[in-house]
């Protein structure tokens, strides 16, 4: 018979052995093992022969603006290629997977027209075998273009466009807000609640922006101007109210329970004067690589492109759930893509993306990471059902008279030993795969470990690389540092590796060193 003191430590354990949430924090990351590999967003535009995936003929979702053929463009060139990344291959749209995979959902474009391009693009290509129907009047009286709704009945698919150009709270002087020159106040710190408001409701947030942030502006924090762009004599450009308003903006989705998305800025081409002094876009070929040099506007691009990549990269590590689609890049190489003049208008567009055209790449983006996000969200339903410890069965648990052994265990500078064989720290760090540069042990004193923020970052990087089996033990040495050895607070101490080791390399009992610790702790406190 075990003694009745077994029994109670026993069940001390049993209440602390702790299975892992159905929503791990730690899922934040949407890059996996193929990406990491691949990256889907670097590559060139190859040529391809095949028919578009629908035209302005059987769409009808596309604007007058966008609709470059009923406007009268007469090259197809600009069609046959097909974005090709160097490691791998981007799999072409499948309408009929999308639907499956946001079956019951809803999604949100948010930002300005760059968004409303991109989600026409969607509607066309769902229409190919679903039709979404327009249902905008069960949500708002406004009959116009910059909020509307959509429902594909057969998969219970919502789809919206909510209008906010600069993602924060705005007022222009220009009523219409259409005027270029007219001046606008931001208020940097105060999210737009055309869009803020209301994305507890959808399942998927898209931010889309970066067009209007090339005007005449003034910015205030906490009521007070704080800063201007293009003011006074100035023409410079100021990316302080850029990217403050990514930064609130991030910071206003931070307990938003769907995915977030951030596509990235996308490029403009205007050649031979800007969009007021005559320039226009007449290319019907995509730049080479050692054609980009013509791009004059690469520099400003770039600076854009960078502050987005810090400010997801920021928000990411607050705990944010928040995915990235990088059309930046290869768009910079598709002068030919936009409406140019065949838009029925006196100036040339060389902003947006004409229908069909390159900009339905960017759905190809999509599909692909709510693939990489739905594949993440079954492995880490094995997680949820599946223990990360596997306590060993009744009959190899050890008697009382060894836990007693374990109590005489020598202590040499502060490390515990187990069987006589002193566990070093570098060794859990190599089961563990941590990086060297995060091995330093801190504490006080003789005991000392590991932080938890050190092995949270750490299981992260795991995440990324789709490491389950040294995310598996990683997750493991926590628990024991954090649950069953929690003599120090935020920190995974020798004990706790001691018994790892024991555990993972010799597949022993963890339990004779839970209960040595614990009947040390109480002999440490009496």
């Amino acid at each position: 018979m075990r003694p009745k003191s077994f029994n109670y430590f026993l069940d001390l354990i049993f209440r602390n052995v702790i299975l892992p949430s159905s929503k791990p924090s730690y899922a934040s990351n949407l890059e996996t093992k193929e990406t990491s590999t691949c990256n889907i967003f670097s590559g060139n535009w190859v040529p391809y022969t095949k028919e578009p995936y629908y035209n302005n003929e059987t769409c009808a979702f596309i604007l007058d603006q966008l609709n470059c053929f009923k406007s009268g463009r007469p090259d197809r060139e600009f069609l046959r290629w097909r974005w090709k990344p160097h490691d791998c291959d981007l799999p072409l749209f499948d309408a009929t997977q999308f639907l499956k995979l946001v079956q019951g959902k809803s999604m949100a474009f948010v930002g300005d027209s760059m968004g409303r391009n991109q989600l026409e693009s969607l509607l066309c290509l769902i229409n190919t075998v679903a039709h979404p129907e327009d249902i905008t009047a069960k949500h708002t009286s406004n009959d116009d273009i910059f909020f509307r709704w959509w429902f594909v009945a057969d998969y219970k698919f919502t789809v919206t466009t909510l209008w906010s150009p600069f993602l924060v709270k705005f007022n222009d002087s220009d009523p219409s807000g259409r005027a270029y020159y007219s001046g606008t106040k931001l208020y940097l710190d105060e999210a737009d609640t055309a869009w803020s408001s209301k994305i507890d409701n959808f399942d998927y947030v898209i931010l889309s922006t970066g067009q209007w942030f090339f005007r005449p502006l003034t910015f205030y924090e906490k009521g007070q101007v704080v800063g201007c762009q293009k003011c006074g004599n100035t023409t410079e450009l100021n990316y302080y109210g850029y990217r403050k308003a990514f930064r609130t903006a991030f910071g206003t989705m931070r307990g938003f329970k769907g995915l977030g998305i951030l596509v990235s800025h996308s490029p403009e081409h205007f050649e031979n004067g800007a969009w007021n002094e005559g320039g226009s876009c007449n290319r019907t070929m995509p730049f080479g690589v050692e054609e980009r040099g013509v791009y004059k506007d690469g520099d400003i691009v770039e600076d854009l492109y960078g502050i987005q990549v810090e400010e997801f990269k920021e928000a990411r590590e607050k705990g944010l759930k928040l995915g990235f689609i990088d059309i930046t890049h290869a768009m910079a190489l598709r002068p030919d893509g936009h409406p140019s003049r065949f838009r029925h208008a006196n100036l040339s567009d060389c902003v947006h993306w004409c229908l069909p055209g390159p900009v339905d790449t960017w759905n190809q983006f999509l599909i692909h990471l709510i693939k990489l996000e739905a594949q993440k969200h079954k492995v880490f339903e094995q997680f949820r059902t599946e223990p990360v410890l596997q306590l060993p069965r009744q009959e190899d648990r050890p008697l009382e008279q060894e836990y007693e052994l374990m109590l005489r265990w020598p202590k040499s500078t502060g490390v515990y030993t187990f069987k006589g064989e002193r566990i070093a720290a570098d060794r859990v760090a190599h089961l563990v795969k941590l990086p060297m540069h995060l091995t330093a042990l801190t504490g006080h004193g003789v005991i000392k470990g590991w932080k938890l923020t050190v092995l949270e970052s750490h299981i992260s990087s795991l995440v990324d690389k789709e490491d389950w089996p040294t995310f598996n033990k990683t997750l493991a040495l926590i628990v024991f540092g954090m649950i069953l050895f929690p003599f120090h607070v935020d920190t995974v101490d020798h004990a706790a590796m001691d018994a790892f080791v024991a555990w993972d390399v010799h597949l022993k009992s963890f339990v004779p060193t839970i209960l040595a610790d614990i009947l040390l702790s109480v002999n440490f406190c009496h």
